[in-house]
């Protein structure tokens, strides 16, 4: 059963939705896509950035990953702590 926007009884519903093509995309997405584009470009200068600037590029995507990934663990394992910490009701 599809509910009308307003009326959806789930608000999360919403946010989601299905993309095929870079068609699909929201005007505001593109204008985002754009701007990292220039950025990728910029810092895969093979000018500026030497024969390797790709390589060296998808590292540093690998490092940020990397980061972003243990940054994320090291939440959880706060969270844990902090759910241990607290009294049970039960």
């Amino acid at each position: 059963m599809r509910f009308e926007r307003q009326h959806d009884p789930d608000p999360m519903r919403h946010k989601f939705q299905e993309i095929d093509s870079f068609e699909d995309l929201p005007s505001e997405i593109f204008e985002q896509l754009d701007m990292h584009l220039a950025k990728m470009k910029e810092m895969t200068d093979p000018e500026q950035y030497g024969e390797e600037a790709l390589l060296k590029f998808i590292a540093f995507q690998s490092y940020q990953i990397s980061c972003l990934q243990a940054e994320t663990k090291q939440m959880y394992k706060v969270m844990e702590l902090m759910a241990e910490a607290l009294p049970d009701t039960n």
